[in-house]
């Protein structure tokens, strides 16, 4: 029989000298980590300090620097770079705006340029249609004998009189409605 942790002390004997105790090698086990105290096999924790003896002096706290103890040229270095690292990012942000709009407006240019060649290549082109079209029909006046138009071989003709629209003269309780035939179209 294994004997407790209660009732020994790390360095002595039973208390009790009338309980048997085993050895290790009658009882057929053994730890590793156990330790022989006479004939008393010992609790592995046995030999182990307590919290308590544990304790030491504690240490003197070493407070942490305060804020206003760096010196003055040390606190204006700091705070350059933070006004730069600042400056810095408004000035990417700034320049990103910058660089994308000018993207936008290349874009833009480009394609309302692309359309200016494209409509001046198709007014340059009814320009020469017009040109050829003139000439043509230059051409025909010539063989067919025509003359420019002048005031002695101009027809006048005189606008027919107006004719007043007629008043109706029938009563509002006349009026009936009289459905077209079946037969006619509606869509005049």
């Amino acid at each position: 029989m294994i004997a407790s942790a209660r009732s020994f002390t790390p360095d002595r004997r039973l208390k009790s000298p009338a309980r048997k105790t085993l050895s290790p090698r009658s009882s057929g086990y053994s730890h590793p980590s156990s330790d022989l105290v006479g004939n008393v096999v010992a609790h592995p924790t046995a030999n182990r300090t307590t919290v308590a003896e544990n304790r030491q002096q504690p240490r003197p706290l070493t407070p942490f620097p305060e804020r206003h103890s760096l010196p003055f040229w040390l606190r204006c270095l700091v705070a350059l770079k933070h006004s730069s690292s600042m400056v810095t990012f408004c000035l990417v942000v700034a320049v990103l705006m910058v660089y994308s709009s000018m993207v936008g407006i290349q874009q833009e240019w480009s394609s309302a340029y692309q359309k200016r060649q494209s409509l001046q290549r198709q007014l340059h082109e009814l320009s020469m249609a017009r040109a050829q079209i003139d000439n043509h029909l230059g051409v025909e006046a010539k063989r067919s004998n025509l003359q420019p138009p002048s005031p002695s071989n101009t027809i006048f003709l005189e606008p027919s009189p107006i004719e007043p629209k007629a008043v109706p003269t029938s009563s509002k309780s006349s009026r009936t409605f009289n459905p077209a035939p079946p037969n006619t179209p509606l869509g005049y």
